[in-house]
């Protein structure tokens, strides 16, 4: 879960306080989450090694990510991904599958894109393929992204058309998402 604290840091992320807690994801937490209270971050990769969905993390600031670019490109090439504000104003780019898909050839394939849209040094969740257990049978956590649409004012939102100039941008509601999510969703082959 992550609670924002206030400002930001000399990059421009915002700050934040986190912390794992390894439960179900249940629909009451994604109605707290919605509505604008505790902010979920969810771990795409499960014990099987499967992923429903995967993205990587674009951790530029302060109105410095080309965010009409990065849209064009997706629209361009006609890729599935979907482009989403991130709590310090990067972006979150996500693609969905339509069944389940192997999370290392997930997680290769999509550190492929990174390079392809020019910021292949940024972050790919998951990080790893699995969630294995520790040597005493505990659950190891995995890493986690923060969920898009916490509350009615959230900065996290995925873009329908990027602000230019001081403009806003043309963002797509918590219930458009939804369903780009599902006109978007891939075969993982």
């Amino acid at each position: 879960r992550v609670e924002l604290t206030g400002g930001h840091d000399a990059a421009g992320k915002a700050n934040s306080r986190s912390w794992m807690e390894h439960t179900p994801v249940t629909q009451k937490l994604w109605e707290t989450h919605l509505s604008g209270g505790e902010s979920l971050g969810i771990v795409p990769a499960t014990e099987e090694g499967v992923l429903w969905w995967a993205a990587f993390d674009v951790d530029i600031y302060l109105g410095q990510l080309d965010f009409p670019k990065l849209l064009k490109q997706i629209d361009d090439n006609k890729l599935p991904f979907i482009a989403v504000r991130s709590k310090s104003g990067g972006a979150h780019v996500y693609v969905f599958f339509s069944s389940p898909a192997d999370g290392k050839k997930v997680i290769q394939t999509v550190k492929e894109f990174t390079a392809f849209f020019g910021y292949g040094r940024c972050e790919v969740f998951p990080k790893q393929p699995r969630i294995d257990k520790t040597a005493n049978g505990a659950v190891r956590q995995g890493s986690w992204m923060s969920m898009p649409y916490n509350g009615p004012h959230s900065p996290r939102y995925a873009v329908k058309t990027a602000g230019t100039n001081g403009t806003p941008d043309e963002a797509y509601t918590a219930s458009e998402f939804m369903d780009l999510v599902d006109q978007r969703r891939i075969d993982p082959e």
